[in-house]
């Protein structure tokens, strides 16, 4: 058998064992619908969460409170980030 004809084989093979797999692994519909819910609760919190917990500091140096706000969105973002990796 030439190389050519093994390499058709092993392409048909892998082709056959994708299509085996995703017809296995296929998500359910309701699945995208919770994964944008949590996208959109993520961007939220990322939005609103930051500029609500530097309105309680007492500070009023401008420059410190967006330093925090800053830090703070750092902070949640890397909490959501590991929480994605970790699932």
């Amino acid at each position: 058998m030439s190389i050519i004809k093994e390499l058709g084989q092993l392409y048909e093979n892998i082709i056959q064992d994708v299509k085996g797999l995703y017809g296995k692994t296929k998500p359910h519909p309701l699945a995208y619908l919770i994964i944008i819910f949590i996208f959109i609760i993520a961007l939220v919190s990322l939005i609103f969460i930051p500029p609500y917990q530097v309105s309680i500091i007492n500070d009023t140096n401008i420059t410190e409170k967006v330093k925090q706000e800053n830090q703070n969105r750092a902070t949640l973002a890397q909490i959501f980030g590991g929480v994605t990796i970790g699932i």
